[in-house]
């Protein structure tokens, strides 16, 4: 017996010492005669396990980890073996219950505490996963890695703040962690702390040139810092050091579209389709891009691909891109919910402070615009002519912060004002809960610099998407949408998942109407004297081919008319030249307005003769700037939300039957008009004669409707009732 254990302890030595000098083969030889010799020996079998794993030979290994269990069911250690080649297999929760029998085993072991909130954290159970990490840093308070982890937890769960914390601990233990470094970029990025975010990853890079991951995360914040070709030099490095990573491409591309250089935007985003033929955004964008210079190269099979992907539950495009090419509520519908409940699902929330009988109604509008831009300059008079003795009203301010008059006017306008840029989403809500707000309204929705997240952590009991996104947001804590009968019919509420908000003239709140500007001549803007001047200063994303085509023939009809767009892009104008010339127009016809002062824009309308509307994505802020400088507005109905808002505006200033509802009545509508001179100016003097008395143009009166919305919302709420259609009925005349 003496000799067999001899020979038993020669071969275990000789196996360990193959396996420590990497020679991998051999030491499994070595360690199978081992288990021949002591076939229930638990260790040799563990230890063998771990060979055949270092192998590859993943399926050996699982059966040799089993063998080991079944020798000796108390011990942790094969458990966890076992556990991290089902980990690199992605069998995930498989090797979760083995991280969860180890702990059965040793509620002391580190490792399988660790690996095991690795897992969860993998599986999206944040919560369960920090509660590892806490007991693993229990046993093991200077394990960098834990802390590391532990803060990627808590920033995914919203606790950004602890979450720093927590990075910072692990740098402490060791300065040159990147990840970490990396990690504290990207919580501080949360926080809109920038430029010490921006740092972070710079320390990240310091001490690993080549993270690939802290590169994309500086090339990406540098972009929204407006350091363009800074990040594009981050992101130029990353494709260099990784020519495969996905991210370093698209952010590469989304730097180019927001740099406004969409051309070259399409070639990366070419790039990441051809990496990832299914990415999920990288399509949508791509036809997007190519929609911003007038691009319709295979347009119409790149909108069926993507209509197709959303019919199929795949999400290729954004809701707002699809807003602009298609016209189809319910698929608006499905790609909002896609899109929410893959970025912006609900999250746990504070309950809100009680409120004493009594007390004015308080509303909260969020909107990261409250500057010089099209929201604000709808909304200022809205601010200010809420009625104080029901309602205080209060403004969260984020995203761009700009110091202008605009923005003074803003802060004036509220009872209060918070700025809530450097707070996490999480963090805002609570802020907003802290102050008692009973209503959210959120003015941005899915447009440029919107936090969806602040309202799925329930900023308010009650919350509401109004103006500043065109369509429905897909959010089951997103209560109400304000609308009118003739924006969404009573028939197309199975397109929203929103309750609907009636008001009874129109859902776009203005400014006052103030004295039509005086009709300058067009010439005065370079335009040809005596010209018809058909005005069409929509942005380039919303001109489809068929409704250019249109343009095209009112042209060929109406002799000496132009087409005045807008100049967004050099690439657009020549594409939108050749488009003309491809259908026999003299590209002289086309006229092209630069960028220009909200004054000369607003006298740029008045000098034309009509305004031709988009669709499926009509103009809106333009189209009432339009109206209000005394300019007809001609559109053509759609389904969508965005398709409709031209018809809420015309009837809203008495001009019904600029409303069409086909292609072909829009471009016989248009050619009349141009033919007809007569008409259109009987049709512009009974405009100019309306609008002082318009709704559209009266701000007090749209706030007493939208104040007894929010009365009816709160009562709902109140009584314990679910979200329903409200219908607010007309005041008697406007105040």
């Amino acid at each position: 017996m003496a000799g067999q254990r001899q020979s038993f302890a020669e071969v275990v030595a000789t196996a360990t010492a193959l396996n420590a000098a990497g020679r991998l083969d051999e030491a499994l030889t070595w360690f199978d005669r081992a288990a021949r010799i002591a076939p229930r020996d638990a260790d040799i079998l563990d230890r063998r396990g771990v060979v055949l794993a270092r192998l590859g030979r993943s399926d050996d290994a699982l059966r040799s980890f089993d063998r080991a269990i079944a020798a000796a069911p108390g011990s942790a250690r094969p458990h966890v073996n076992r556990a991290t080649v089902l980990a690199k297999l992605d069998r995930t929760e498989a090797a979760l219950a083995s991280y969860e029998a180890a702990i059965a085993c040793d509620p002391g072991h580190f490792g399988a505490h660790y690996n095991r909130g690795g897992a969860l954290l993998r599986l999206g159970r944040t919560r369960e996963a920090l509660a590892s990490f806490d007991r693993a840093i229990a046993i093991n308070p200077f394990h960098v890695d834990a802390i590391y982890n532990r803060g990627n937890a808590l920033a995914t769960e919203g606790r950004v703040a602890e979450a720093i914390a927590s990075f910072e601990r692990a740098i402490a233990l060791a300065p040159g962690h990147a990840d970490a470094w990396n990690g504290r970029g990207n919580a501080l990025k949360a926080l809109q702390r920038r430029a010490e975010a921006l740092d972070s990853f710079e320390q990240a890079l310091l001490a690993a040139p080549e993270h690939v991951a802290a590169l994309c995360n500086a090339g990406w914040l540098l972009a929204e810092m407006g350091r363009f070709d800074d990040g594009l030099a981050c992101l130029d490095r990353a494709i260099a050091l990784s020519p495969g990573d996905i991210t370093a491409h698209y952010n590469r591309a989304m730097t180019l579209r927001m740099a406004r250089r969409p051309a070259e935007a399409i070639a990366s985003f070419d790039r990441v389709i051809a990496i990832d033929p299914g990415h999920e955004f990288a399509i949508g964008e791509r036809l997007h891009c190519r929609m911003l210079v007038s691009d319709w190269t295979d347009f119409e099979t790149e909108r069926n691909r993507l209509t197709a992907g959303i019919d199929a539950g795949r999400l290729w495009v954004e809701p707002f891109v699809l807003t602009s090419i298609d016209d189809d509520r319910r698929r608006s519908l499905a790609a909002a919910r896609l899109y929410n409940a893959q970025r912006y699902p609900a999250v746990a929330s504070v309950a809100p402070v009680p409120r004493r009988p009594g007390e004015r109604l308080r509303i909260g509008y969020f909107s990261p615009d409250f500057r010089d831009h099209p929201v604000m300059h709808l909304t200022a008079e809205l601010f200010e002519a809420h009625d104080r003795d029901r309602f205080e009203v209060i403004g969260f301010g984020f995203g761009p912060f700009a110091d202008d008059a605009w923005r003074a006017r803003a802060v004036a306008a509220f009872d209060g004002f918070e700025d809530v840029t450097g707070l996490s989403d999480v963090e805002a809500a609570a802020r907003a809960q802290a102050l008692g707000l009973d209503i959210a309204v959120d003015l941005t929705g899915y447009t440029a610099a919107s936090r969806p997240s602040l309202f799925a952590a329930r900023a308010a009991p009650v919350q509401v998407s109004c103006l500043g996104y065109p369509g429905t947001m897909g959010a089951p804590y997103i209560d109400y949408i304000i609308a009118d009968e003739r924006l969404v019919p009573a028939t197309a509420t199975g397109g929203y998942a929103e309750a609907v908000a009636w008001l009874p003239d129109c859902y776009q709140p203005n400014a006052r109407f103030t004295d039509a500007r005086p009709r300058g001549a067009a010439s005065a803007f370079g335009l040809p004297d005596g010209a018809f001047v058909f005005c069409a200063f929509n942005q380039n994303y919303k001109i489809l081919p068929d409704i250019f085509a249109g343009w095209m023939a009112m042209l060929r009809a109406v002799p000496d008319s132009v087409l005045w767009l807008r100049a967004d892009d050099p690439v657009a104008q020549a594409n939108l030249r050749a488009a003309a010339a491809g259908q026999g127009i003299d590209t002289a016809r086309l006229a092209f307005a630069l960028r220009s002062e909200r004054e000369r824009y607003l006298a740029q309308l008045a000098a034309a003769d009509l305004f031709l509307d988009t669709t499926p994505y009509n103009a809106h802020a333009t189209a009432s700037d339009a109206l209000h400088a005394g300019l007809p507005v001609l559109t053509l109905a759609g389904e969508t939300y965005a398709a409709r808002v031209g018809v809420s505006l015309l009837h809203a200033v008495g001009l019904p039957e600029l409303v069409t509802h086909s292609l072909d009545d829009y471009v016989q509508l248009g050619i009349a008009l141009g033919q007809d001179t007569g008409r259109l100016t009987a049709l512009r003097e009974r405009l100019r004669a309306t609008l002082p008395r318009s709704p559209l143009f009266d701000p007090v009166r749209y706030a007493r409707h939208l104040e007894a919305a929010f009365e009816a919302m709160i009562a709902r709420h109140r009584a314990g009732k679910p979200p329903a259609a409200i219908r607010v009925e007309a005041m008697a005349q406007a105040l």
